[in-house]
């Protein structure tokens, strides 16, 4: 992921650049924990299930 400019859920536009950078399979994203607060910010209720598994994804990995 690259920096680009994000809809927030209340409409105002920022900068989004991730702090974070994993490596899943051959492809990099932001840790688990910067990926749900993505999800978050963008105030979508279509990504309430990602939200989910990301959550579960990342508890399962704290246990």
């Amino acid at each position: 992921m690259a920096g680009f400019d994000l809809k927030t859920g209340n409409g105002d536009w920022i900068r989004l650049a991730p702090k974070t950078r994993e490596q899943f399979g051959a492809f990099y994203a932001p840790d688990l924990c910067e990926q749900i607060e993505i999800l978050k910010l963008m105030g979508r209720e279509k990504d309430a299930p990602r939200i989910l598994a990301l959550q579960k994804m990342l508890y399962s990995n704290l246990g």
